[in-house]
């Protein structure tokens, strides 16, 4: 079996950054957000569809009308089916406890702390956290 040295461990770690780099560049070209730019995603996917469909300039800006429109109905949706939502998984949480000992119970709680951190900070099913709604001054 062959031993590999310290030359290989930096070589194959300045390969692994460069590979990282080189995705994280890149990574709106594809049609992904930057992780942490977080980006337009309507900008994002405009520029996505433009290149694969060689929209002229009319259809962008037809194309970000419409994808800016629907995600207002989005969001619209997602306020009002958000309390019907909590209420469900509210009343399955507590189901759940039932189920578990206390020790079970309090880790139960610690875990759903962090889930619904994460939740609020990427939004359901990865769509980022909800925005205003046009018109939502103070709401």
């Amino acid at each position: 079996m062959r031993k590999f040295g310290w030359s290989h461990l930096v070589w194959a770690l300045a390969v692994g950054l460069a590979a990282g780099l080189a995705l994280g560049l890149h990574a709106p070209r594809w049609g992904f957000p930057h992780p942490r730019r977080g980006g337009d995603r309507t900008a994002l996917m405009v520029d996505r569809v433009s290149r694969q469909l060689k929209l002229d300039a009319g259809q962008r800006e037809k194309l970000t009308a419409i994808l800016e429109k629907t995600h207002h109905r989005i969001m619209r949706l997602r306020r009002d089916v958000g309390p019907k939502f909590e209420a469900i998984r509210k009343e399955a949480s507590r189901e759940i406890e039932k189920i578990l000992t206390p020790d079970q119970v309090e880790r139960y709680r610690e875990l759903e702390k962090k889930w619904d951190a994460r939740h609020r900070q990427s939004g359901p099913a990865g769509m980022g956290p909800p925005g205003p709604l046009p018109g939502a001054h103070g709401r």
